[in-house]
């Protein structure tokens, strides 16, 4: 069994083709993050072999993402190698 996003998923239920979280960061003032969002999904998907797993992304803000205008913060994306 696999633990995946908190639940344990039988093997046959994943294809073969196994799902990456790939983790993007976006560093700097949190009103500019759709402009990484336009980053990640217009140009990055497109130049690099992969392809989006569906499910959901999601944001990880933690602590360096306090101040507004210098947050750091994570991106998670799943997506498919090949």
């Amino acid at each position: 069994m696999k633990l995946c996003l908190g639940f344990l998923v039988p093997p046959n239920l994943f294809e073969e083709k196994l799902r990456e979280d790939y983790l993007f960061w976006h560093k700097g003032d949190v009103e500019a993050l759709p402009l990484t969002y336009r980053y990640i999904y217009g140009t990055w998907l497109v130049k690099h072999e992969v392809t989006l797993a569906g499910g959901f992304d999601f944001e990880y803000y933690g602590e360096r993402a306090e101040e507004a205008k210098q947050a750091d913060i994570k991106i998670y994306i799943p997506l498919y190698e090949g």
